[in-house]
């Protein structure tokens, strides 16, 4: 064979190899485009996946919470009441025992807290008082029940300096014992 014709063969070689890597190319184009069509449509379902999965989570603790009841607003914190009971009688020990009683009576709605159990500047006082310094109509009401007072044992007096921001003042009267017992009599 000529050197001519190796030239030939060599250059239609190249051409053919040219032609077919062209044609791989084009090929790879194709299949990049294709390709790329549905690997945007894998994400866009992939993300439409996770946005239904987002949602059905959301509904599914709403509907839990619902049915478990706790979409109903939390229950109201108890009534902290302060309460002093003063010695009206002068039988010793009377205050600490109705304090007892009071103490006793508290409920979950209204906490009753003895904050000050002293004697009263007079010892003449024959019936037990409900003395209302500040607290609400349905307070008074619920108080007055829970230590067993009647309405006309309850007296409505505010104090002027109230700095111990007291809600009751029990006067402990001769006839404490009726409240308290007459067993726990000193």
């Amino acid at each position: 064979m000529a050197t001519w014709q190796i030239g030939v063969a060599r250059f239609c070689k190249i051409i053919m190899a040219r032609k077919r890597s062209n044609a791989n190319l084009k090929s790879y184009r194709q299949r990049l485009k294709s390709g790329s069509a549905s690997g945007g449509s894998r994400r866009f379902d992939f993300l439409l996946i996770l946005a239904s999965l987002a949602v059905l989570a959301f509904v599914a603790s709403f509907a839990l919470k619902f049915s478990l009841g706790e979409a109903s607003p939390p229950p109201a914190p108890p009534a902290y009441l302060r309460v002093q009971v003063l010695n009206g009688c002068g039988i010793s020990g009377a205050a600490n025992k109705f304090a007892q009683l009071v103490k006793e009576k508290s409920s979950p709605q209204f906490v009753l807290d003895v904050y000050d159990v002293a004697n009263h500047s007079s010892f003449k006082h024959a019936q037990t008082q409900l003395i209302v310094r500040e607290a609400s109509a349905a307070e008074i009401e619920t108080v007055a029940e829970l230590l067993g007072f009647s309405q006309s044992q309850v007296i409505q007096k505010k104090l002027d300096d109230n700095f111990l921001d007291i809600n009751f003042t029990v006067l402990v009267g001769e006839d404490f014992a009726t409240f308290v017992g007459s067993s726990q009599e000193p």
